[in-house]
């Protein structure tokens, strides 16, 4: 099947609470991949303050750990883009110190056009 519908058949097999063992065993992996065995082992192993990733990055949501987006460019069609910081849990404040230092420095966001109509 194209586009991943397949995903979404299988989905319809199961009841909707995500209460089956089967969801249960692969959210703890999942969580336990993107977070303890991945976002935090990079973190510590190279001892950074975050990581950081062009775009939006989906082990941040996934594993449940802080990040913040902050403009990073536009497109050649004036679409803006970020750059990803993620930290470790309860890592916000600093987060945002390193997102605020670096729109400061880049000073990369700039404000998008208002057309005023009568």
């Amino acid at each position: 099947m194209v586009y991943g519908q397949g995903i979404l058949i299988d989905a319809q097999k199961l009841s909707g609470t995500l209460t089956e063992p089967e969801y249960l065993l692969q959210r703890f992996k999942t969580l336990r991949q993107t977070g303890p065995e991945g976002i935090s082992k990079i973190i510590e192993t190279h001892q950074l303050d975050a990581i950081i990733s062009p775009g939006i990055s989906d082990a941040s949501p996934i594993s449940g750990y802080p990040s913040i987006t902050v403009p990073l460019g536009y497109e050649s069609d004036n679409m803006p883009f970020g750059l990803t910081i993620i930290g470790l849990p309860y890592s916000e404040p600093q987060l945002i110190e390193i997102g605020y230092a670096f729109e400061q420095i880049t000073k990369a966001r700039k404000l998008p056009p208002i057309e005023f109509t009568e």
